[in-house]
């Protein structure tokens, strides 16, 4: 059976089928769903909420993130105590990276963009550029395991005006608020949190906030990481086209 054998590579939530066919394939699985009882199984029902909550640790994470991210093309991940020297959020920036594009065959590589803010930045006292540089060794990895593109975002919320408070995970296709924060936990004392579904002009009017052209908050610095070949690639052009003006 062409879904079970599909459902063994990448799950599904459910697999809708007559009551005549379960019963020929011979086959049990708790992801089967018979169209009459469809609208009341517990598998429709959980497509229909829009609230997840779930525990602050590695394993609830990627079991969450994983199909968040599948089809990803793009990720903004903003939490303004984003560091990547704090392993607890560092930890969730990995697990995005690993699960981004696992289609169960050719990897779809995307992109990755990180939203901070410069003054939960760990260890105190550095300079942007030494912060970006701290960014740029802990992601290196990342791309040469995962082959995504990284763009790295330091802010400032300006005085009078609005906070940078507020946490997301947004993709080009879907929008979730993480009011309690984006750090993992790994040990036994992890909290529980509510994940909720934005809807789709929330989403955009979030992404909006974090482009530096009309940002209600003051960009102190950012640096884009990627693949050595592609910068070397991105290099040779610029440098060719300095030389043809």
């Amino acid at each position: 059976m062409l879904a079970l054998d599909s459902h063994s590579r990448i799950p599904f939530h459910a697999i809708f089928l007559s009551q005549m066919i379960r019963e020929e394939c011979g086959q049990v699985c708790d992801a089967f769903v018979e169209f009459l009882g469809a609208l009341d199984s517990p598998q429709w029902d959980g497509r229909r909420r829009r609230t997840l909550t779930l525990t602050k640790t590695d394993a609830k994470y990627r079991a969450a993130l994983t199909p968040i991210l599948r089809y990803a093309k793009s990720l903004t991940l903003v939490d303004p105590y984003l560091s990547s020297q704090v392993s607890r959020y560092f930890d969730t920036v990995t697990i995005c990276s690993n699960v981004m594009g696992q289609r169960g065959h050719a990897r779809l590589k995307g992109r990755i963009h990180i939203h901070a803010e410069l003054k939960h930045q760990k260890p105190e006292g550095k300079e942007i550029g030494d912060y970006l540089d701290d960014w740029e060794q802990k992601l290196r990895p990342l791309i040469e395991a995962d082959g995504h593109r990284f763009r790295v975002f330091l802010w400032e919320s300006l005085s009078g005006q609005e906070k940078m408070h507020d946490r997301f995970i947004l993709t080009d296709q879907c929008g979730i608020s993480v009011p309690g924060g984006l750090d993992c936990r790994i040990h036994s004392h992890a909290n529980s949190t509510d994940w909720n579904l934005l809807d789709e002009e929330t989403r955009r009017r979030r992404l909006e906030d974090y482009d530096p052209a009309i940002s209600p908050f003051k960009l102190l610095g950012e640096r884009a990481v990627e693949a050595e070949n592609r910068r070397l690639k991105k290099e040779n052009q610029r440098l060719r086209m300095e030389r043809e003006s």
